[in-house]
C-alpha cells in the first residue's frame, strides 16, 4: 500500500470519534493532494524511463551492432511490463527495422522481463526447424 493509501485508511478507521468530522475532511483534502502528487511523480518517471530505454535500445542497434539479430538488456529502470513492452514499441517504430529483444528490470521486491519476437525474426530465423 502506498504512503497516501495508509494515511487515508488511518484517517477514516482510527480517527472516527476522536477528531471531528471536519478535521478528518481537511486531513482525506491533503491525502487526495499527496496521491495526486505521488500520481504525477510516477508519469514523470515513467516518461524519463521510456526514453532511457528507447535510446538504449537505438544505441545498442547502432553502428556495427546493426546486423546483430537482436539484444538482451537489464536495465536499471521502473520494473513495469507495460513500461518496457511500450518502449520497446516505440523503439521498433522509430528505427523501422524490426529485431528481437529482450529487457530485463529489477526493485526490492520484483524483477520484470519483456520478450519480443517480431514475426519478420521468426520465419527468416536458420535455427528454428518446422
Amino acid at each position: 500500500m502506498t504512503f497516501a493509501g495508509t494515511l487515508k485508511a488511518e484517517n477514516e478507521k482510527d480517527l472516527k470519534g476522536v477528531i471531528p468530522a471536519v478535521r478528518r475532511s481537511a486531513f482525506a483534502n491533503r491525502i487526495k493532494a499527496i496521491e495526486a502528487e505521488g500520481l504525477k511523480v510516477m508519469k514523470e518517471k515513467a516518461k524519463a524511463d521510456e526514453k532511457v530505454i528507447v535510446s538504449k535500445i537505438t544505441e545498442f542497434f547502432a553502428g556495427d551492432n546493426e546486423k546483430k539479430p537482436g539484444m538482451v538488456a537489464i536495465l536499471e529502470v521502473t520494473p513495469d511490463p507495460k513500461l518496457l513492452t511500450t518502449s520497446i514499441l516505440s523503439a521498433m517504430k522509430k528505427w523501422k527495422t524490426k529485431k528481437a529483444i529482450m529487457l530485463l528490470a529489477a526493485d526490492n521486491t520484483k524483477v520484470v522481463h519483456v520478450c519480443y519476437v517480431p514475426q519478420v525474426c521468426l520465419i527468416s530465423s536458420p535455427h528454428l526447424k518446422y
